[in-house]
């Protein structure tokens, strides 16, 4: 029976990056700041030094594995909350993706909702 653990992780154009026991691939870009910061900048082009926020080299890699039918995803964890972006959605017009639009969860549950959401078909 498959499992929902992933089976191989390597360093990619992002954080994590390998594949689920179905063979799905998983990309993921972890970002984290305090709770101070309301947005989380995206597409950051590279000549932006050190700017916090997901770099264009991450979005695209994150894009092209959702559209080959994987799982593209930013953790963002702002404080002691954490919510899971799909980048699917994500195109190059928008710039920035603000706190008060997605569903945070408590840290302590990172692991439970990624299973959760590798699970679904």
């Amino acid at each position: 029976m498959p499992t929902k653990s992933l089976s191989y992780v390597d360093r990619g154009g992002c954080d994590f990056f390998g594949f689920n026991n179905r063979g799905a691939h998983v990309a993921i870009e972890a970002k984290q700041c305090g709770e101070d910061k309301k947005s989380l900048p995206l597409w950051v082009p590279p000549d932006g030094g050190d700017r916090f926020g997901v770099k264009v080299h991450q979005m695209q890699h994150l894009r092209e594995v959702a559209k080959a039918g994987g799982f593209g995803w930013i953790v963002w964890k702002r404080g002691e909350q954490f919510t899971v972006l799909d980048t699917m959605p994500l195109g190059m017009d928008i710039t920035s993706f603000a706190w008060g639009e997605a569903r945070w969860h408590p840290i302590g549950n990172l692991a439970d909702r990624l299973e959760e959401m590798l699970g679904d078909d």
